[in-house]
């Protein structure tokens, strides 16, 4: 009797050891640089200079271009393979020092944070300055 108390003792210490790990994993941030978003995945990169983590360019909406233009944002289309989040996307189209640069693709965002694996970091959302001006 007492050899099946002490193995069921040790199996019960098993299996809480093994169970409170498990969940360790589930409160951190999983900092790895592919992730899977609604629309496909993406892979963004490590800036080992600034301890960030980084996916730019990841597009939000379709470009407002041809029949789309003066219309509300249209959902992007989801890509098959994996996206390159590892540059900037395009720039907004704009007007500076006599010349014009950018493009009407420009629907896109980028995701910056601390190359931590901490959860529920602060956020800071800087939407983009948009004027039409004469």
């Amino acid at each position: 009797m007492k050899k099946l108390w002490k193995l069921l003792t040790l199996c019960f210490a098993v299996f809480f050891l093994v169970s409170c790990g498990s969940n360790a994993g589930k409160n951190e941030f999983d900092n790895t640089i592919n992730k899977t978003i609604t629309s496909g995945s993406i892979k963004g990169h490590k800036d080992t200079k600034n301890k960030v983590i980084e996916w730019l360019g990841i597009p939000y909406a379709k470009a407002p271009v041809n029949e789309l233009r003066w219309k509300a944002p249209r959902k992007v289309d989801k890509w098959k393979k994996t996206l390159d989040a590892s540059k900037a996307g395009n720039q907004a189209i704009q007007f500076s020092n006599g010349k014009l640069s950018g493009s009407e693709d420009a629907l896109n965002l980028d995701v910056v944070r601390p190359d931590t694996k901490k959860k529920k970091l602060p956020v800071m959302n800087c939407p983009q300055k948009v004027g039409h001006y004469i």
